[in-house]
């Protein structure tokens, strides 16, 4: 195990916040399938309490430090244990909680969090610090459900606008298992009406030859629609919205990040 207590994080490794809750374990999962699917390493992050001093940098709280190293072990024996070929460490930052792990996005291929928090439909839904993350990290975000999804199931890439939307069905094509579907998913008034969708599929395609690739059109309310095919999915893939006041989260992806059964995975524009 290598604990590391500075503020690096490799930009060459999946990372994945970890918070000493039940959460972790899907959390760990996630990472380990996802940095595989790379052939990444993977960087473990648990951000310790501190308080506040009045100057530049809070001070750590030490029981918190002494817990923050106890998840960390653990996270990494759980890894190793799902991926012994696995190159896994651990970083240990003292920071904010959000601002922290913001930072630590920058450049990362990928960052997986935890889905839970207050609770709702007799489910865990998000609580403040992975809404915050999923709305302004600098990497793509992967926010996982409790339960396991079906590893063959389809990805399920939500196109919302034309703005953006072959790079996002790239990302999702390559993020797709070997063997299985891509659905991209679109309301009858979206990508029929600016003729894309056969240049959208002829993308994902390209960039993935060997997966089958098929739209999916439904004139239902599309969060209705996106949870449906949440079922049974590996992952669903949505893009995070321009608006005035820079990237937001839509009212789609929120629901879908609440109660979605397969994790979803929120892209910066």
């Amino acid at each position: 195990m290598e604990l590391d207590s500075s503020s690096g994080v490799s930009t060459r490794r999946v990372a994945a916040a970890v918070a000493g809750k039940p959460a972790d374990a899907a959390v760990v999962r996630a990472a380990v399938d996802a940095a595989r699917a790379r052939g990444a390493g993977l960087d473990l992050i648990h951000v310790a309490a501190s308080v506040s001093t009045g100057g530049w940098m809070p001070a750590a709280i030490p029981e918190a430090v002494a817990l923050g190293r106890r998840v960390l072990g653990r996270a990494v024996r759980d890894a190793h244990r799902d991926a012994p070929d696995l190159e896994v460490t651990g970083t240990l930052r003292t920071c904010a909680v959000v601002s922290d792990l913001v930072d630590a996005s920058r450049g990362l291929p990928l960052l997986v969090v935890g889905r839970e928090g207050r609770r709702g439909w007799s489910r865990a839904v998000l609580g403040p610090v992975t809404t915050a993350l999923a709305a302004h990290a600098m990497c793509p975000v992967r926010v996982v459900p409790p339960a396991r999804p079906e590893p063959s199931g389809p990805v399920v890439v939500a196109v919302f606008d034309v703005d953006g939307a072959e790079r996002l069905v790239v990302h999702a094509a390559l993020a797709t298992p070997r063997g299985a579907r891509l659905l991209v998913h679109h309301r009858p008034e979206g990508l029929t009406r600016w003729g894309a969708v056969a240049d959208l599929l002829a993308a994902a395609r390209t960039a993935r030859p060997d997966i089958v690739v098929e739209a999916v059109v439904d004139p239902r309310d599309r969060s209705e629609s996106l949870l449906d095919l949440s079922v049974g999915a590996s992952l669903v893939v949505v893009g995070r919205r321009r608006g005035v006041l820079g990237e937001r989260l839509g009212r789609t992806t929120r629901r879908l990040l609440d109660h979605a059964y397969a994790p979803v995975e929120v892209v910066p524009a």
